[in-house]
């Protein structure tokens, strides 16, 4: 029996790949890749409300990613080298600071949001 899963779960939106490297600390402190892992993606950029500097109104802007949930991410992995279909590079290295999962009454749980830090200072 087959079953629909969606458009998110059949990855048709899901238009750009990136490198999920997973993060881990050493005894130490440090910060060691332990995985590298290619996966379908969508990256984009959500306004978060307006700040207020005299005399200019600016907005505030978060880039985030969709993910599908069938990947383990966990906060403080990276997101890079995420291309487009062209293979031109959207963003080079980010850092995951929020997950989100979204869930549907009907479908259940498909995708992640996934907010992205780009300062990696």
């Amino acid at each position: 029996m087959s079953v629909n899963r969606g458009l998110i779960q059949n990855d048709k939106y899901f238009t750009q790949f990136g490198q999920l490297r997973k993060m881990s600390r050493t005894n130490m402190g440090d910060l060691i890749q332990t995985s590298v892992v290619t996966a379908p993606c969508l990256v984009y950029l959500e306004d978060q409300g307006e700040t207020q500097t005299a005399p200019a109104v600016g907005t505030k802007t978060q880039h985030r990613a969709t993910i599908s949930n069938t990947f383990a991410v966990a906060e403080g992995d990276h997101l890079s080298a995420v291309t487009d279909k062209f293979g031109r590079v959207v963003i080079a290295d980010s850092r995951i600071v929020k997950i989100t999962d979204y869930n549907s009454w009907r479908h259940g749980s498909r995708f992640l949001k996934l907010d992205l830090d780009l300062d990696l200072t």
